[in-house]
């Protein structure tokens, strides 16, 4: 523990940085969901599947638009808004 107060807050993406650990709520439906870690200002990122119930496994460059998405958690517990992209 370390010793933080949990505060909810909903986002649509967490930012995370190098040693820093989160604890999450995450709610999904039934189905095949894309997990996926992705490098900041990179194109790479890591890819694995969450199973709750049947469906269609999602190509693994699956375009996911809440990586896009203006509400990001950070590390100090707030949602950063970000100018979408283009925009900035």
């Amino acid at each position: 523990m370390d010793d933080r107060r949990d505060r909810r807050t909903e986002v649509d993406s967490i930012l995370i940085g190098m040693g820093e650990r989160y604890d999450a709520v995450i709610t999904l439906a039934d189905g095949v969901f894309p997990l996926i870690a992705q490098a900041e200002g990179k194109r790479d990122r890591g890819f694995a599947l969450v199973r709750t119930g049947d469906g269609s496994m999602p190509a693994v460059d699956v375009s996911v638009s809440e990586l896009d998405s203006d509400r990001v958690g950070t590390a100090d517990g707030s949602v950063s808004l970000f100018w979408p992209r283009g925009d900035g």
